[in-house]
């Protein structure tokens, strides 16, 4: 998100996401963050060893729960960028958030996993599930 890249000195981008999930728990706050567009801004922190991507994918799953946000996210590159960072985490705890938000981006449909990440993401979602 423009303005919250950097998390230095006086950074806004740790506060900021920690107030995302905190919101994005609220059903009648998800569906309006993600037709605000939160999903495109937020999908980009889950690449790399970024220090938030945990944060960032726990809020995903309650984004994807609103339909219209689901369906427009569900892109192949989207896809491919949770099934991605499923495969790099580390942590239980991100693989756990990252293979929610990746079944729920699906809606279920592990052939979509499968066409962006190959077997190793579908036993990666399946494992951590």
């Amino acid at each position: 998100p423009a303005g919250l890249e950097a998390d230095g000195e006086g950074g806004l981008l740790a506060p900021a996401l920690a107030l995302l999930v905190e919101v994005a728990d609220e059903p009648r706050f998800a569906g309006r963050l993600a037709a605000a567009g939160a999903l495109p801004a937020l999908l980009p922190l889950l690449q790399g060893e970024h220090e938030h991507a945990l944060v960032v994918a726990r809020s995903l799953s309650p984004l994807l729960k609103d339909d219209a946000a689901r369906e427009a996210a569900c892109t192949t590159a989207n896809v491919r960028a949770v099934a991605a960072a499923l495969l790099a985490a580390e942590r239980e705890e991100a693989r756990l958030a990252l293979s929610l938000a990746l079944v729920e981006l699906v809606d279920g449909d592990f052939g979509r996993v499968h066409a962006a990440g190959g077997w190793p993401a579908v036993v990666a979602a399946l494992a951590a599930a």
